[in-house]
């Protein structure tokens, strides 16, 4: 935030702030929320959306400039909480934020709470098979080379991956992912990266190359089950043991 910049996190339970208003408006008797703290009205709440605002008081010490004269002062910062009533059990998710709600809505920010996998997934694949942060580097330049070049790997790879399988890389969804795994993929590309630039720079005819591509990407335990669900059908079926006399 110090550097102008917007963060998104789940409210840890331990975090008790008072309400200081509501971005929404509700009608009818609604449950009187400002002033109050938000962990005492949430058991009384109906609505299926919460928006507030909370005023959070924030030591500027460990952050850039010099030290006042004074010493690091508390501020007090106006951030947002926002919580989704979780239809079949009736709790609500909570996501902190500065994000301002004309930015995006309540909805929307329980949606990109939901995209932090592809983030993940994204840095996984970066700090794996693309080296991302191997190289021992002091300058700036040489860093910034190196994470350019990784970023040209990634995005090569990735169109390549698309005409491979046959998929629109812009409409990779999960259900196409499973047929060539991002992570796979790129540690079978990186295996037979020497035969593909020999075909490309020899210009030879590509097809034995990508039928061994398309045959080694496969997931090969795409057949099996999530594990929770398997686990929970040998439970189910497992015998049940005779009780102690």
């Amino acid at each position: 935030e110090h550097h102008g910049g917007y963060f998104l996190t789940r409210l840890k339970e331990s975090f008790h702030p008072t309400i200081a208003d509501s971005n929404l408006t509700h009608r009818g008797a609604a449950v009187p929320i400002a002033g109050r703290p938000l962990r005492e009205v949430l058991p009384r709440l109906k609505r299926a959306v919460l928006d507030v605002m909370i005023a959070v008081p924030v030591s500027r010490k460990g952050q850039p400039g010099p030290i006042p004269l004074l010493g690091h002062q508390k501020e007090i910062r106006a951030w947002r909480v926002v919580g989704l009533r979780n239809d079949e059990t009736g709790a609500y998710h909570l996501y902190l934020t500065n994000i301002p709600p004309d930015w995006l809505t309540a909805e929307q920010v329980g949606a990109a709470y939901g995209a932090r996998w592809e983030i993940e997934r994204l840095f996984a694949e970066f700090k794996g098979p693309y080296d991302l942060g191997s190289w021992k580097v002091t300058k700036e330049e040489t860093m910034l080379a190196h994470v350019y070049g990784v970023l040209i790997a990634w995005a090569v790879s990735r169109r390549l991956r698309a005409a491979v399988i046959g998929i629109d890389d812009r409409t990779d969804v999960l259900s196409a992912s499973l047929a060539a795994p991002l992570q796979r993929w790129a540690h079978v590309l990186l295996h037979h990266i020497r035969d593909l630039a020999t075909v490309v720079t020899q210009r030879r005819p590509p097809r034995h190359l990508i039928d061994l591509l398309r045959h080694e990407v496969r997931d090969p335990n795409r057949s099996r089950g999530h594990l929770a669900v398997r686990t929970k059908r040998v439970r189910r079926n497992a015998p049940t043991a005779p009780a102690a006399a």
